[in-house]
């Protein structure tokens, strides 16, 4: 591990790479001294002759090692404050990468952020004008009245209702007379002022449980629902 470390290094201190190398070779020939007096001793035992020439081999490579890692430490020594530079620059552009990947991950996250508000206000807004759409579609645009889509529908859902609980529904047809002398002779913005404070005053003559609709230019409709007779809806 240490080798290792001193290899990250050689380019800054060249002196380092020579003795790295040489300590390489000598390990080298100190693994292949020993398997030489393994050997040896495996075939000859242990008071060979030769053994002695191996182990003097031997004694000398460790000799040179401990030379040789001598010179590293004082190296090391020497160039203490280079080496100690270069990890902490190594630390710093470590710390600079985290920081731009913590950055890049917060946008990520803020435009996730931002995406996620943008659709769920443009669902809203969907929603809304749907509503919207829907609400014009079955209502008068002027008085604002169910129109005559609207008054087919609610009519047809009283009938339902009447038949299936044996009660009864009433229908009333309204027709305004006039209306049209009006708007020929005061034009159609007055005739449209007439109609609006008509309506106002209809509706204010109803009970909440009726149904006042518009179903044409001065036609209008009232289904009238929770009553016993005919008397009850004069």
């Amino acid at each position: 591990m240490l080798l290792d470390k001193l290899r990250r290094h050689q380019s800054e201190i060249p002196q380092i790479a020579t003795i790295l190398d040489r300590l390489d070779d000598l390990i080298k020939k100190k693994f292949g001294v020993g398997r030489v007096s393994l050997q040896i001793q495996l075939s000859a035992g242990s008071y060979a002759p030769h053994l002695r020439m191996a182990t003097n081999d031997n004694k000398a490579l460790m000799d040179k090692i401990r030379m040789e890692i001598n010179s590293l430490e004082l190296i090391m020594e020497n160039e203490g404050d280079k080496i100690d530079e270069l990890l902490d620059e190594t630390l710093k552009q470590l710390r600079n990468l985290a920081l731009w990947i913590v950055f890049i991950m917060c946008m990520i996250l803020v435009v996730n952020y931002k995406r996620t508000v943008w659709l769920f206000e443009h669902a809203t807004t969907n929603e809304e004008l749907a509503e919207k759409f829907s609400h014009l579609a079955l209502h008068d645009a002027l008085t604002k009245l169910p129109n005559r889509r609207s008054f087919e529908q609610y009519l047809k859902k009283a009938i339902l209702q009447a038949n299936r609980y044996q009660v009864k529904v009433g229908l009333l047809y309204m027709d305004m007379d006039g209306f049209k002398l009006i708007n020929d002779k005061y034009g159609h913005a007055k005739g449209d002022k007439a109609l609006i404070e008509a309506v106002s005053r209809i509706n204010n003559t109803l009970r909440d449980s009726d149904f006042f609709a518009r179903v044409g230019g001065d036609e209008f409709v009232i289904v009238a629902n929770h009553f016993s007779e005919q008397s009850d809806l004069q």
